[in-house]
């Protein structure tokens, strides 16, 4: 992700928090989407 945020092809990125955490948050979606 750093390397990504370093070049020129995330220039169009403002604002934006992007969560790099191995998959941590998937588990806790999947549940959520579940119970809809």
């Amino acid at each position: 992700a750093a390397l990504f945020l370093a070049s020129d092809e995330a220039a169009y990125i403002t604002g934006q928090t992007i969560v790099v955490d191995g998959g941590q948050v998937l588990p806790e979606s999947l549940d959520a989407m579940t119970a809809i």
